[in-house]
């Protein structure tokens, strides 16, 4: 078995600034020199509304949206793809618990 694909339980402590809440909404993802990083921001929800709106209205969107950075994270490959296969999995099963209260 590849370490990569090693499974384990992973307790995670919690510090001081792990226990405040962060509220995001948008995040965008980018590589240099072989780090992932994913920033993650919060766009006020007033500003989502006027772009759905111009949107639904036929207008052009806006070039740009400014949003609060709130968090950078620097991952490997590696670290990437897990995060990946555990998003994928959360998904499926919620896509699987939503199939099952429609029956």
């Amino acid at each position: 078995m590849a370490l990569e694909e090693a499974a384990f339980r992973l307790k995670l402590i919690p510090t001081a600034t792990s226990q405040t809440p962060v509220a995001v909404n948008c995040a965008v993802v980018h590589v240099a020199q072989g780090t992932g990083y994913i920033d993650f921001g919060f766009l006020e929800p007033q500003t989502i509304v006027g772009v759905t709106e111009a949107l639904r209205a036929g207008e052009k969107p806006p070039e740009e949206v400014e949003a609060k950075h709130l968090l950078r994270l620097a991952m490997s490959p590696q670290a990437m793809r897990q995060l990946v296969r555990q998003i994928n999995d959360v998904l499926t099963m919620v896509g699987s618990l939503k199939a099952e209260e429609i029956k």
